[in-house]
């Protein structure tokens, strides 16, 4: 059997912590949070560029109101008022494809059809054809484009003019953008690009796995996440839910016997 090894952190001395080699004194009087995250999880430090769009993302997804997630902390904690780290770990376990999870779905929809583009010799514009109508046929969602309230996300706007300030709106924020064009047509109603969809096309101009996609939102909402939590400690917006859901009828059988 190998020896299991890890790169990631040296922290075994009397003294001394090293975070993908450096010492954390140094990092914590170097860097701010985005950069010490980014070096923590790709094993370097970014760029200016990527330290840019690393903050940006980050502070793009930090707060949407009630959420699923939100909700669920909330009610957690209402109900264990003593687990403030099980509060936001339920909120974080709330998260899926639709909450949290179309970043990662997205951006390997972009990746792949780029490089499928590449592979057959196709236009971005083809490839988005292809991919809007395998997705009408299979009838599966279209991650990163569309939003329950907004007509215009204008964390999308943001994020996409400092991309492409820095020089990180590339081939994949094109694809998303045919794909959004395509859909429109195809199902006769405006797409607008999301926030999942623009950190997904920046992140994969940035050349970052779509593996990788959840963890910009997990890291941002977590920063919500307790706030929520603590919100609620204060003020609690729960017991309206908790009291509605005394009110909910039963409409099983009214009464059994095993005999």
């Amino acid at each position: 059997m190998s020896e299991a090894k890890s790169s990631i952190a040296d922290v075994y001395y009397p003294d001394k912590i090293l975070i993908r080699g450096y010492r954390i004194e140094e990092l914590i009087e170097s860097l701010n949070f985005a950069d010490a995250a980014f070096l923590t999880i790709f094993g370097r430090l970014p760029t200016k560029g990527e330290s840019t769009l690393m903050n940006a993302m980050l502070v793009a997804c930090i707060e949407h109101g009630f959420a699923p997630s939100a909700i669920v902390s909330r009610l957690v904690i209402g109900g264990a008022p003593e687990a403030f780290q099980g509060a936001v770990a339920a909120g974080i376990l709330a998260m899926g494809d639709i909450h949290g999870g179309a970043i990662e779905k997205c951006a390997k929809m972009l990746q792949e059809g780029v490089k499928r583009a590449k592979k057959e010799g196709r236009s971005l514009k083809e490839i988005a054809e292809v991919i809007v109508h395998e997705r009408w046929v299979e009838g599966e969602v279209i991650h990163g484009i569309g939003h329950p309230f907004h007509k215009i996300d204008p964390r999308t706007t943001t994020l996409f003019k400092i991309a492409e300030r820095e020089g990180y709106k590339k081939e994949h924020a094109e694809l998303l953008e045919a794909i959004r064009e395509c859909a429109e047509r195809e199902y006769g109603r405006r797409f607008p690009i999301n926030v999942d969809g623009a950190i997904a096309a920046i992140i994969s101009d940035m050349g970052i796995d779509w593996r990788v996609g959840k963890a910009f939102f997990i890291i941002s909402r977590v920063v919500g996440l307790v706030a929520h939590v603590y919100e609620e400690m204060r003020r609690p917006a729960m017991d309206i839910v908790r009291e509605a859901a005394r009110r909910i009828p039963y409409d099983g059988l009214r009464e059994a016997s095993l005999e």
